[in-house]
């Protein structure tokens, strides 16, 4: 598993935090080994051999700490101040204890590798919802070296009583600042991070305040459904997924109405998949920019009705398009309707993000669902 932005969200009335669980592994290297002392800037190959490093962990270590969460605005002010309890027991197993602001104290979000579940105190209610497919990343390191450069400081820096480095990617597109992460070398724990708004203001810091990597669980504490008077509020079953579709399958799917973008702004199509859902037949188009994924989730609509989207709110993606918009634990979505197709965008990316992703999708000034601009059709790249 790679790279892995947690957002510590509830899933509820537009709440939009973003916290950090972003874990690397970094085997016993002269670069790991050399976090003792000061060291020559480190070059871009020894960045880059930091950052490959990290695709192959996340999973390995089990800690538990306390995380401090500012969030800002695109205009620079702040919007949200979050206190967090986190546990992480390896591979793949959280659960975030809110103790700020007031009015989130008290809930708890349990998250495994399926499905997550937010427990909401005050209304004796736990919100089911299953996670996204995996995305495939065979194609992302070169999308990576294409969209950012990787650079790592050679002084170490304290956070949380513990020595780390800083790695920083830089957009080639933007020529700014995307992500900065303070990178405990010893563990490949994030301590610290840092992620910018497209102009270059800040958009969220993340920090923990204390670690321990011995932590004693109590027992139950990743246990779904461990709170017995409260009701199970949504369940979604987990959908069946076929293999990576060929170009044909992707050109005939829903009706022949299905979009195949090769591009969408900076991120580039690297596999489609097809879901067997309650709703029908669903296409999973994978995007990525090499950094961030996003996915495209297109479903062929059985009536007029707009489709509805629990605890979302509304978002004017252009002149002509309203969509909804709804946070869960570790991703954003944004659904709206076009040309008899239900479509969602969803990813670790910032409302504003998404929204120009489906304002490219759904152009105001073009009647078809994705505007002449955009090549509709494969061959899709592998």
């Amino acid at each position: 598993m790679g790279h892995r932005i947690k957002a510590v969200k509830t899933g509820l009335a537009g709440f939009h935090t973003l916290g950090l669980q972003w874990v690397i592994l970094l085997s016993v290297t002269p670069l790991a080994q050399s976090a003792t002392s000061a060291i020559a800037p480190a070059t871009a190959e020894q960045a880059l051999q930091l950052y490959r490093m990290s695709l192959t962990g996340g999973e390995k270590y089990s800690y538990a700490g306390r995380e401090y969460i500012t969030t800002w605005s695109d205009d620079g002010h702040s919007t949200m101040n979050v206190v967090t309890k986190v546990y992480h027991e390896a591979p793949d197993q959280y659960v975030l204890r809110f103790l700020a602001p007031k009015d989130r104290a008290g809930r708890v979000i349990l998250e495994n590798a399926s499905y997550e579940w937010t427990y909401i105190p005050d209304r004796k209610v736990v919100i089911q919802t299953s996670r996204p497919t995996a995305m495939p990343e065979d194609n992302t390191s070169e999308l990576l070296l294409a969209n950012y450069s990787i650079t790592m400081g050679a002084k170490p820096d304290i956070i949380a009583n513990r020595r780390t480095y800083i790695v920083t990617l830089t957009s080639k597109i933007r020529h700014d600042k995307a992500l900065r992460f303070w990178i405990d070398p010893y563990t490949g724990v994030a301590l610290r991070a840092e992620r910018y708004h497209a102009g270059g203001n800040l958009a969220y810091v993340s920090y923990f305040s204390d670690i321990n990597y011995q932590p004693k669980f109590d027992a139950g504490l990743f246990t779904p459904f461990r709170w017995p008077k409260a009701r199970i509020e949504q369940k979604f079953d987990k959908p069946t997924a076929s293999g990576n579709m060929t170009d044909n399958e992707v050109v005939a799917s829903l009706q022949g109405r299905a979009l195949a973008p090769q591009r969408i702004r900076e991120f580039s199509l690297v596999g489609v998949t097809s879901m067997q859902a309650s709703s029908g037949q669903t296409l999973h188009l994978h995007y990525s920019d090499g950094l961030s994924s996003v996915s495209l989730f297109e479903t062929l609509k059985r009536n007029r009705r707009a489709t509805r989207m629990a605890g979302s709110r509304p978002m004017r993606i252009n002149a002509r398009l309203f969509g909804r918009f709804s946070e869960r634990l570790n991703y954003s979505l944004l659904n709206w309707d076009s040309n008899q197709l239900s479509l969602t965008l969803l990813g670790d990316l910032s409302p504003e993000t998404l929204r120009d992703l489906a304002g490219a999708l759904t152009p105001p000034t073009d009647p078809s669902p994705a505007g002449k601009a955009l090549s509709l059709r494969p061959p899709i790249h592998r």
